[in-house]
């Protein structure tokens, strides 16, 4: 079944994931804090997620919810920016015991068309930007790829972020190589 916004149509059950969206693709560890998830991983503690866009259209039986037209996503220090953002899920689910609603399991979340994510230490551009929760990585990908830290820059055709590591894998090709431009601190 698939719904525009309307809250008295909307099915409440993709409402609440998408409202629970405490994974989105800007989530990278915050400064000077953290949390265990269920497997012992440090993560960053759950902060609130803000999401503007011009539609939402939940689609209950593909179980997604995509975010349509100037789509801004605000949490903590991040902020995302984006043509479209499609938030995919297995189920929602209930802890049982536990006093906090429904929790969305969310499974990826794809942003397309001008992403831009912006940050205190990191500005990110890409086409396209694919969050893989089960794996932890952030995938850049797009002709103008590229990623901004202390006066650093890197671009390529994909850029791929294991953020539990902080490894980053970057990719070009015969027509967009890799390049980085790197600042060298001065020696005082």
């Amino acid at each position: 079944m698939i719904s525009r916004f309307n809250p008295r149509r909307i099915p409440f059950r993709v409402l609440t994931a998408v409202i629970l969206l405490w994974g989105s693709p800007c989530q990278m560890p915050l400064r000077g804090a953290s949390a265990a998830d269920e497997t012992g991983r440090e993560t960053a503690p759950k902060t609130p997620v803000t999401i503007a866009a011009d539609e939402l259209v939940g689609d209950e039986s593909a179980k997604s919810a995509e975010f349509i037209g100037n789509v801004k996503v605000i949490r903590g220090e991040y902020t995302l920016t984006t043509d479209r953002l499609k938030v995919f899920f297995d189920a929602i689910e209930k802890p049982v015991g536990e006093k906090n609603g429904p929790r969305a399991n969310i499974r990826e979340i794809v942003a397309e068309g001008h992403v831009r994510v912006l940050s205190d230490e990191l500005t990110a551009n890409a086409n396209r930007a694919t969050y893989d929760r089960k794996t932890r990585t952030l995938v850049l990908t797009g002709e103008n790829t590229e990623v901004y830290r202390d006066g650093s820059k890197i671009s390529g055709n994909q850029i791929t972020i294991f953020l539990d590591t902080e490894k980053v894998i970057v990719s070009g090709n015969s027509e967009n190589r890799v390049q980085g431009v790197f600042k060298i601190p001065s020696k005082n």
